[in-house]
């Protein structure tokens, strides 16, 4: 018979066994769980998900509660190819905090995370998953919890990203954008944190190019502070993005920035920016053609805020710019780069769009501040396609500088300089309201400009090729409320113009630059502009071609008052020879006006001198009789043409009419052997004759010419 202790001890020993057996197999169960959950997840991924899932290594510490995973790899709908996969996941949790509604993590590591981002026309290729798990169950909304419940609190330590690799394949443009080793940490995150929040990123580009960003917050106020720093990123893997955006071939250079950013979480609108941009050796190209570039651009920017419209910048630097501007018929290259017409500002019905009332409210002031601006040795091509033959412009060592801009000041004045086509130079100064930059002054010099680089547009609007010429010109500029007032002092040396064919305006150009030179053969002018910029029908350009276009005419038509500043001469000694009716006097004035028509043909060979007679015979014969007769002039104006009086008139009125013409001749002749002033009397029946006492009409041309009349 088995003893009471024998029992007990026996009862002890099965215990023992069982707890042990208990506790192996809860180990077990422990150690079995990962596999079966691994297993699980691979076979139920494609029903669950719609996906498939393969997993190398799953490993729980039961005892520290860490979870250890390996390579992860989540496939496309296809089953085939990867769309996130990593190396190596560990996360340590504390799972009984969870009972007091605490998130504890100890660790989040993350390494070798892969993502492959593919989008084709507006589909991602993982559309499906945001489809499966974005839908609310409306059963689900009948069914739910409303009691309130304990918040969760959290508190993350250690949470680590490290070598991870984002690609994003856009087949609609049929390029690649690659981010690669994305790197970050951050210390600890918790709910309750009175301190500062810090975090780390990096990441490399596709080639040399560094990504690296920090970030501090305190996550009860919100206030936080933000570093940026991309280096070394080149634009050439980005020129098939901007192509969408604009008809751009390629695009290169290298991208530089650092900015320290500080605001608040909640208002983050009103964050205040600074630090730098650096662009580097850049160049656009369009259907093979350089269109824009610079060695290098400069921002330093002091304080940038937003949300007061207040931008302070340090300095600006361009270094060599380069500008490519085409001029097309109706648009030019810059126009077409971005796909606009000028008809797209206007709708096509004449509606005028309806005022903004959501932002009516006041507009905050532009406040902005540029403490040094330089623009050094830019260069513009410049090529007009709209006048037949290409015309093409270089400007060189093109510089602007200003000390500073500043807004709130009540004139802003900046210089700038430049060559003009490798000769002439160009030197201006302009000046301008800073609130109302629509009011300006303008200075400007140009000196040892080549006319004949102009020779496309003088043939195409005159006719007439500029074969050579140095120009020299100086300008001042106001406009002020739209109005427009500018002098403008013109100087041309040894201008020399080609035959005409064609041209658009059939003006005497070549006439009136000969009439302008003086006896070294310089052109000076002043000419005064006037007009109103805001004339819809007319544009600044047509101020200033129709100012140059009626001094044209207006020289060629009546060149009296440039010939006299040429003699020293009163215009009226050079524009007829006046005689009383029944006078024949050859006198001194009379002379002295001949002197000058010589003088002038010999400063002048190419123009000819024309002496035009003009007399009304009726009026002269009836002054006859009236003087030899006593007679009044009523009592004259009755005699019939056909009386012995009148007959008798009309012979002295051809005779004294021959007198002065024979004086003149002679007088021509005696004074000089090689002159060729043309003498002719005009037709009789010309209406410049009625009325007119007797006089030689002096008329200016060029020869081989039509007469100026």
């Amino acid at each position: 018979m088995i003893s009471k202790k024998s029992k007990k001890r026996t009862m002890g020993r099965i215990l023992i066994w069982a707890a042990g057996a208990l506790l192996i197999l809860i180990l077990a169960a422990l150690l079995m769980t990962p596999g079966i959950a691994k297993r699980i997840a691979e076979k139920k991924s494609p029903e669950l998900i719609g996906r498939s899932v393969t997993i190398d290594k799953l490993r729980v510490n039961w005892i520290s509660t860490k979870v250890l995973m390996t390579g992860l790899t989540l496939y496309e709908a296809d089953h085939q190819k990867p769309f996130v996969s990593f190396d190596t996941l560990v996360v340590d949790l504390k799972p009984l905090k969870l009972l007091r509604h605490d998130l504890y993590m100890q660790q989040f590591y993350l390494s070798g995370l892969k993502a492959f981002v593919v989008q084709q026309d507006s589909t991602f290729n993982f559309g499906d998953l945001t489809e499966k798990f974005s839908g609310d169950d409306p059963a689900d909304a009948a069914t739910a919890d409303t009691t309130e419940k304990k918040a969760f609190g959290y508190h993350l330590y250690d949470i680590e990203l490290k070598n991870a690799r984002f690609e994003y394949d856009n087949r609609n443009i049929e390029d690649t954008l690659i981010l690669r080793n994305i790197s970050f940490a951050i210390p600890y995150i918790g709910w309750d944190q009175s301190e500062k929040i810090e975090a780390g990123l990096r990441l490399n580009l596709e080639r040399e190019a560094t990504l690296e960003a920090g970030i501090n917050i305190n996550p009860v106020a919100g206030d936080f502070d933000m570093s940026l720093s991309l280096q070394e990123m080149r634009l050439d893997g980005y020129s098939k993005l901007l192509s969408t955006y604009a008809e751009i071939d390629s695009v290169h250079g290298t991208f530089n920035t650092t900015l320290d950013i500080i605001g608040n979480i909640n208002q983050p609108e009103n964050s205040l920016v600074a630090g730098n941009l650096q662009i580097h050796d850049l160049s656009l190209t369009d259907r093979g053609t350089k269109f824009l570039g610079a060695r290098s651009f400069r921002l330093s920017m002091q304080e940038l805020d937003l949300s007061r419209s207040r931008y302070l910048v340090d300095s600006l630097v361009l270094e060599e710019p380069y500008l490519y501007f085409e001029l097309r018929d109706s648009t030019n290259n810059f126009f077409e780069l971005l796909g606009y017409t000028p008809a797209d500002s206007a709708s096509s019905d004449g509606e005028v769009a309806p005022p903004d009332t959501l932002n009516a409210g006041k507009p905050v002031p532009i406040y902005y501040a540029v403490q040094s601006f330089q623009f050094k040795k830019g260069i513009i091509d410049f090529r007009d396609l709209t006048k037949g033959d290409p015309f093409d412009y270089h400007l060189s060592e093109i510089g602007i500088d200003t000390d500073s801009i500043d807004s709130n000041a009540e004139r802003i004045s900046i210089f700038a300089s430049m060559l003009l086509n490798e000769r002439g130079k160009l030197v201006a100064e302009t000046s301008f309201d800073p609130l109302s930059p629509a009011n300006f002054t303008l200075d400007y010099t140009i000196t040892d400009f080549q006319l004949n680089d102009l020779n496309i547009y003088s043939k195409y609007y005159m006719g007439f090729p500029l074969l050579y010429g140095e120009m020299f010109y100086r300008g001042h500029t106001d406009v002020k409320e739209k109005d427009l007032v500018s002098d403008n002092h013109l100087i041309m040396d040894n201008v020399e113009l080609g035959e005409k064919t064609g041209g658009i305006h059939d003006l005497p150009l070549k006439f009136a630059l000969y009439i302008l030179k003086d006896r070294n053969d310089v052109i000076d002018l002043e000419i005064p502009v006037r007009g109103r910029t805001d004339d819809p029908q007319v544009s600044v350009g047509q101020i200033v071609w129709n100012t140059l276009k009626n001094l044209i005419i207006r020289t060629a038509a009546a060149p009296y008052d440039f010939f006299a500043d040429l003699l020293g001469v009163d215009p009226g000694d050079i524009e007829a020879i006046e005689y009383g009716y029944r006078d024949t006097t050859f006198n001194e004035s009379i002379q002295k006006q001949l002197d000058l028509l010589v003088e002038l043909e010999q400063m002048k060979p190419s123009m000819e001198i024309e002496l035009v007679y003009f007399n009304d015979p009726e009026r002269e014969a009836r002054e006859i009789v009236m003087a030899e007769t006593g007679g009044d002039s009523i009592q004259i104006l009755t005699l019939d043409p056909a009386s012995p009086e009148i007959t008798a008139a009309d012979s002295m009125v051809v005779v004294f009419s021959e007198t002065r013409i024979r004086q003149i001749e002679q007088y021509l002749h005696a004074v000089s052997d090689s002159a060729q002033i043309m003498l002719s009397r005009s037709d009789p029946k010309d209406p410049l004759n009625v009325g007119s006492r007797p006089r030689f009409e002096m008329r200016y041309s060029m020869k081989d010419e039509e007469l100026v009349q």
